[in-house]
């Protein structure tokens, strides 16, 4: 999205909106690390923050300038679907793997099963969902056809 603004002329909004997102995390870092209760986890949140702010406001300001209506499905449902069916695989995956010795052997089967089985779901909806967009939109069968 930053490209996209920076395309359009709109230099500036990126550098604003990422460091409205880095001031949130640290105000999000400073007052909650600290707490007992909370601790780690609000750096975490705090990290999440800190893209989906910059997301909003960018989106915020393109989605006045963009005649074409973003659909929930082409920007949200995709990816979080394929993250919590991966995750979840994730949970499965982990069990198994207890019996493996080393760490970072285990981290890295780990990090490969979830992520490939995160770009397999992502591959097989955006797929489908091009081809159901094939009506509406003229898209290149060889674009569909790579995804």
């Amino acid at each position: 999205i930053n490209t996209v603004l920076e395309a359009e002329g709109k230099i500036t909004l990126p550098v604003i909106s990422l460091a409205t997102g880095s001031v949130i995390k640290l105000i999000i870092s400073a007052l909650f690390i600290s707490n007992v209760k909370i601790g780690i986890f609000a750096a975490s949140a705090g990290t999440f923050l800190s893209y989906l702010i910059p997301l909003f406001i960018s989106v915020c300001y393109l989605k006045g300038k963009i005649a074409y209506k973003i659909r929930f499905s082409e920007c949200i449902f995709i990816p979080l679907f394929s993250s919590a069916v991966s995750v979840i695989c994730g949970l499965l995956i982990r069990p198994v793997l207890q019996n493996v010795g080393n760490e970072r052997v285990k981290s890295l089967i780990f990090l490969l099963a979830v992520g490939i089985i995160y770009l397999i779901l992502s591959v097989i909806l955006s797929k489908k969902y091009l081809k159901s967009m094939d009506k509406y939109v003229k898209i290149n069968k060889r674009i569909v056809w790579c995804l």
